[in-house]
Order: C-alpha cells, then sequence, then structure tokens
C-alpha cells in the first residue's frame, strides 16, 4: 500500500474514534453521589444506580438497601429484561435469506 492511503485511513479512523466519543458518549450524573431514598445515606454511583439515572429513575438506592430489596422480592417473579423476545431475527433472515437462495438456485441450473 503507498503511504498516502496509509495515512488517509489513519486520518479516516481518527476523526471516527473522535466523532463517537464526542457525539455518542454516555450522559452520567452530574454528582458523584446520591442520597439512597430508603435509609437517606451519601453513596456513590455504581453502574448499576448511573444506568437506573439514565432510565429516568429518580428514587436510587445505596447497595445495601438495594441487596435487601431483592431479596425481599418473590423468586419467581420475572422482569422486562428476562422476558425473551427472540424469533423476529429469524423471521427477517428467513424472509430474506430464503427468497434469494432460491432465486440464486434457480438462476444456477437453469
Amino acid at each position: 500500500m503507498e503511504p498516502k492511503v496509509i495515512l488517509g485511513v489513519m486520518i479516516f479512523v481518527g476523526l471516527a474514534l473522535l466523532v463517537k466519543t464526542v457525539f455518542f458518549r454516555q450522559k452520567r450524573p452530574q454528582s458523584k453521589t446520591f442520597r439512597c431514598t430508603r435509609c437517606s445515606t451519601i453513596s456513590l454511583h455504581s453502574e448499576r444506580t448511573i444506568e437506573a439515572w439514565r432510565r429516568g429513575i429518580a428514587k436510587l438506592y445505596c447497595s445495601k438497601c438495594h441487596h435487601i430489596w431483592l431479596q425481599s422480592r418473590p423468586r419467581n417473579q420475572t422482569t422486562n429484561s428476562n422476558r425473551s423476545v427472540s424469533g423476529c431475527l429469524s423471521v427477517i433472515i428467513l424472509v430474506v435469506v430464503l427468497p434469494t437462495t432460491i432465486v440464486g438456485f434457480l438462476k444456477w441450473f437453469a
């Protein structure tokens, strides 16, 4: 490869990474701490509380209170994150791949 091509690729990759970090970074709370809704202690944000904050949940709980809440829940209770939503991709693949495969085989043998 020519040096001009390599330099162009490096510049493009660098600009793409810059655009990604500037425009697509995930929001974080302004403060590094929060007050627990249950016990009113000041706690540092964790990945769990930051994700809850991003989803717009106003009541944040410290790790200790969250653990107590988890233990108080029934074991068989399901949440939206546990629900399976598979199947859509398989249908899309069948709708797209199957006709193109059939057309390809027909052209091959015709």
